[in-house]
């Protein structure tokens, strides 16, 4: 009731001042209009600032809290960002996605936490969020994580239309930027997350940057608790809840108070004279601290009292203020202590009214709104750059790269236009087939029988997850050797039992170690029509990993090159404009010497067709065009030839460059054997080298 009331009053002034009719008038007779920024609310805590804050809002008028519990890790957010951070370092568990999900800052709705219960594919589209918000935090780093969940959730937005929703924000934000800070002193999302939770519970902080931010610099009403306000002063001060106290001697079996002056103590049992000690100490502390309240104003300060109890007789006076205007004297019942205060103040010489104090009833709670004024528009110029502007420096992958919606056509094979096709198994015939299939279980994909030649490769499940599965394999036989594995699969063979078992494809073992060993085995053919293979290579290096630097790489001229050089006739989808600026990531599947030549291999499990029939070298030729798999070959032979260049003695790219075979796993009985084979012009690499050095091609 006098949150409301007050906040009314608040409102009457504010609105008065925007006519000229209230404000403060300097020496020389002009009137500064009272604003927002000259009022402040003095609260004893978070309950009587939320009451006032509320009653302000629904009036149109901010404030800004500031409370003598200024320490960030105290907010309510800092709990909710270590629940979100514990659910981001182990998206498998299913119990942490769910509390943080639940928690007060990101608050889903019961419906959306009902089917994480009781929907396996709700329960799994989760878990794959946050797996990517691992991803996230692991490449890109804390900050951007919480500012990616922040607008995934929709957080600002639900958070503008609460009262404190500008503080939850400034928290969140405050939050992120102490946790990037300290990631990087920190090894892992473990120890970062330790690092949160020691400072949430610790006791013992030393003041500083966690010291809450102002979450605005506008002009705002301070709501401010009493201890804190302790040393300054506010134009305009109200205490709305000035009369309010909690009796500490009460009824309540367990009361608090200091032992000797120096310990603070609590008593289980307590007798009448420890209850009123209590009591007494209460009121000493509250009255200091209303001492405190009333020293903070510089022109005018309100204070508001009202009768206190449920019956006639009121508990007013057992209040610090009720004490320093009735001392013992009872007061009168509700219907006549107003009239009694007046003639004390009026009588008594030590509390004589001054002049300027007045008792007025307490204003009307009013619907009235505050219109903010609207700062008038000013007219800006942009102001020349003297300098040249830096470009973004960024570490960026082939990933990076991105395509228009509809393909070009190089040559005269196809209609001008046509829409780009995909045939991998990662981008199947709808994003609900997608799904289905990605969250099916294993045993809905695979048929009953185990099928055995070219339909058990056939058959085998599709998708981004299940190529990913199949390049492990490879890599293992890689660090073993790919003719010791022929020799001896044994070891290979342990290794594919337990990771099919893993996957739930234990029926899909031998499957596999067949597949694996006849890929070894394979010949594969090579740009200069001879073949080679796997297990017959002198040299090899799996996942060769790359950075090469680029300085302002015009992507649209680096799409130029290739789509003038490759795969003549096919529809690709042109290259987004745009710039590479900083190091170019990337990693090879494989990288093998044949004959004293290097080769760039990569292993492609997509799925072109249900037999090997489908895998012809005009369906492959399309599938590499769809994917744009030729910009992509062409970034790793120039990483190859870059590292040729420093490290092999007397190099010559037209010697010792073999070229690239990309190999097509499913194809292996096809009529192209399953591979595509190209060895780019040596002018089209030097184009490129020069390009990613910052010139032209």
């Amino acid at each position: 009731e006098m949150a409301a009331r007050c906040a009314s009053e608040m409102v009457r002034l504010l609105n008065l001042g925007q006519q000229g009719h209230a404000g403060f008038r300097a020496a020389d007779g002009e009137l500064a209009a009272v604003t927002s920024a000259d009022m402040a609310v003095l609260v004893r805590d978070f309950t009587e600032a939320s009451a006032i804050r509320t009653a302000l809002a629904a009036r149109g008028v901010r404030s800004v809290y500031l409370s003598d519990r200024d320490s960030l890790f105290d907010s309510l957010e800092a709990p909710d960002v270590l629940r979100l951070l514990m659910a981001c370092a182990a998206p498998e568990n299913e119990t942490l996605i769910r509390t943080a999900l639940a928690s007060a800052s990101l608050a889903q709705p019961l419906t959306t936490l009902d089917a994480l219960q009781r929907d396996d594919r709700a329960r799994e589209a989760a878990c794959l969020r946050f797996a990517d918000y691992q991803r996230c935090w692991r490449e890109r780093g804390v900050l951007p994580l919480l500012r990616r969940v922040l607008f995934d959730y929709d957080l600002p937005a639900r958070w503008q239309t609460t009262v404190d929703g500008e503080r939850r924000l400034t928290n969140w934000l405050h939050l992120a930027d102490l946790l990037q800070q300290a990631s990087r002193e920190l090894d892992g999302e473990q120890a970062l997350i330790r690092w949160l939770r020691e400072h949430i519970t610790s006791e013992n902080r030393s003041e500083g940057e966690d010291t809450l931010r102002l979450e605005s610099d506008e002009g705002l009403v301070k709501v401010i608790t009493i201890h804190k306000s302790k040393g300054l002063e506010y134009p305009l001060v109200f205490l709305p809840f000035i009369a309010t106290f909690r009796d500490a001697g009460s009824t309540r079996k367990t009361v608090m108070f200091w032992h000797d002056g120096e310990r603070r103590r609590a008593e289980l049992n307590p007798d009448d004279a420890m209850r009123a000690e209590a009591d007494a100490q209460r009121l000493r502390e509250d009255m200091r601290l209303l001492y405190v309240a009333l020293t903070r104003a510089q022109h005018a300060c309100w204070l508001g009292l009202a009768h206190l109890g449920k019956d006639k007789t009121s508990h007013l006076q057992e209040s610090a203020i009720g004490v320093l205007l009735w001392g013992a004297t009872p007061l009168p019942d509700s219907a006549r202590w107003v009239g009694q205060l007046a003639a004390n103040l009026a009588e008594s010489a030590p509390l004589a009214m001054p002049a300027g104090m007045q008792i007025l009833p307490a204003p009307e709670a009013t619907d009235t709104v505050f219109s903010a004024p609207v700062p008038d528009a000013q007219t800006l110029a942009v102001r020349p750059l003297a300098r040249r502007p830096e470009q973004p420096w960024w570490i960026a992958s082939y990933s990076a790269i991105r395509y228009e919606a509809h393909a070009v056509l190089v040559g005269n094979a196809q209609p001008t236009g046509a829409a780009l096709t995909r045939h991998d198994d990662a981008a199947p015939q709808s994003a609900r087939e997608q799904q289905q299939r990605d969250d099916e279980p294993l045993s809905t994909v695979l048929l009953t029988d185990i099928a055995e030649g070219d339909q058990a490769i056939q058959q085998f499940p599709r998708g981004a997850r299940w190529g990913d599965f199949l390049h492990g394999l490879f890599e293992v036989a890689a660090e073993q050797g790919f003719a010791e594995v022929v020799r001896d699969p044994s070891a290979l063979h342990v290794v594919i039992e337990q990771r099919c078992t893993s996957a739930g494809i234990a029926e899909q073992t031998t499957v596999v170690q067949d597949w694996i060993l006849r890929c070894l085995t394979h010949s594969l053919p090579l740009p200069d029509g001879t073949q080679a293979a796997l297990a017959d290579a002198e040299d090899w290096k799996a996942e060769l990993e790359f950075l090469l630097p680029a300085h302002t790489v015009d992507i649209s001229a680096l799409d130029a090159l290739a789509q003038a050089e490759t795969l003549p006739g096919q529809v690709k989808a042109a290259a987004q404009p745009g710039l590479l600026n900083g190091l170019f990531k990337g990693f090879i599947d494989l990288v093998f010497v044949h004959d004293g030549r290097y080769f760039v291999l990569d292993y492609k499990s997509n799925a072109l067709g249900s037999t090997a029939g489908d895998y012809s070298a005009e369906a492959i030729a399309e599938a590499m065009a769809g994917h744009r798999y030729d910009l992509q070959y062409l970034c790793y032979v120039l990483a190859l030839h870059r590292q040729l260049r420093v490290r092999l003695p007397g190099y010559d790219y037209d010697r010792d460059i073999g070229g690239v075979v990309y190999f097509f796993l499913r194809g292996l009985d096809g009529p192209t054997r399953g591979v595509f084979s190209s060895k780019p012009s040596r002018q089209v690499i030097e184009a490129m080298d020069q390009l990613f050095q910052g010139g032209r091609p």
